[in-house]
This record gives structure tokens, sequence and C-alpha cells, in this order.
């Protein structure tokens, strides 16, 4: 990944105790070869939604982030939820590769 992450720290906190996942893991997502990108708009800004298999952590992920300013934004990290993990394998086998 070229551009430099950025975030909120509050944010970055939040997600921690949530999730358990640290905003610095999303250059893992970002950097998967395996990567699944889905633009979505929320609250009138466009988005990414990146998926990713971790095989550090043996599982898929799902980071949302959006560029400003030269920057890669993040806003959350998450483990993917069960339909997303559905959508995603689905997308792989499409791929013709396994993740």
């Amino acid at each position: 990944m070229s551009k430099p992450l950025t975030w909120d720290e509050r944010k970055r906190q939040l997600n921690v105790a949530k999730h358990g996942l640290d905003f610095t893991r999303a250059i893992e997502v970002l950097d998967s070869p395996d990567r699944w990108d889905l633009v979505v708009v929320r609250h009138g800004e466009q988005r990414t939604l990146s998926l990713a298999y971790v095989w550090g952590m043996l599982m898929v992920l799902t980071l949302v982030h959006t560029e400003r300013e030269g920057t890669v934004r993040v806003i959350s990290l998450r483990r993917s939820s069960r339909e997303e993990r559905e959508a995603y394998f689905v997308w792989i086998k499409d791929q013709n590769h396994e993740p």
C-alpha cells in the first residue's frame, strides 16, 4: 500500500474495545492479493468496504475506508459478518483461486 493510513484516535480505541482489532492491522487487508472492494455511499461520502482473508488471523476481515487528501482514512475494521464471508468466498471461487 503506497498511501499512508490515517484515522481518528478515539475511533481506533473504540474499535479495539468493540471488535478487538487495531486499525494498525488495516494494512493486512489492503495488501492482500485476495482483497475484494465494494464501493458504498454512507453519510454522503463514498467509502470502500474491503474484504480479505487475513492468514495471520485465519479469518475474513472487513475494512471500511475512504481516501482523503492523499491518505487512506480508516473508518472501521472488524471480523466480517456471516453474510459477508459467504459472499466473499463465492467471489473468491469466481476468481478461480482459493484464499
